[in-house]
């Protein structure tokens, strides 16, 4: 009786001990599942956040391939666009200032020299650096601020041309 009391005893307490140990990795998957359910809430409550962010971004830019990079032509004509200028008269304006090369210059009679894209003068635009007339997006911005100050395309001569298009 003694031996069945002591096998009795060391059953239970083997028994206890797993259920302790099952107990504690019972606990472990509610925790881990309380986690997974925590990070996924989180997910869902910034993911539409995030979408409609860049969804935005996107509608503010004209083209709408996130992947194509713009073409200085592109470029050009999208920032006139944007600015409320015609785009058929910049692209005439720079197609006979520079021929759409942006490292154009022309040493003219009074030894000025026209510079860049926009064929900015050395002399009566002095104001604008090398640096800037042989950067196309700095020339064109501020071919932009001058057109819009002006009122006009009246600075440069190629737009002459451009005036008497059929």
């Amino acid at each position: 009786m003694k031996i069945q009391t002591k096998n009795l005893i060391s059953n239970s307490l083997k028994l206890h001990h797993k259920n302790k140990a099952v107990k504690q990795d019972i606990k472990v998957i509610i925790g881990a599942i309380l986690f997974f359910l925590l990070i996924n809430q989180l997910y869902m409550t910034f993911k539409p956040l995030a979408t409609s962010a860049n969804q935005e971004a996107r509608n503010n830019f004209l083209p709408s391939n996130d992947d194509k990079v713009l073409t200085m032509k592109e470029w050009v004509l999208l920032e006139a666009y944007k600015s409320g200028l015609d785009a058929q008269d910049f692209e005439c304006l720079v197609r006979n200032e520079s021929g759409w090369r942006e490292m154009a210059y022309y040493v003219n009679n009074d030894k000025s020299v026209d510079r860049g894209l926009m064929m900015w003068n050395s002399k009566w635009n002095s104001h604008i650096s090398n640096e800037c007339a042989f950067s196309y997006k700095c020339a064109v911005t501020e071919a932009i601020k001058k057109i819009k100050k002006d009122g006009g395309y009246g600075a440069w001569y190629g737009f002459n041309k451009c005036q008497n298009k059929a």
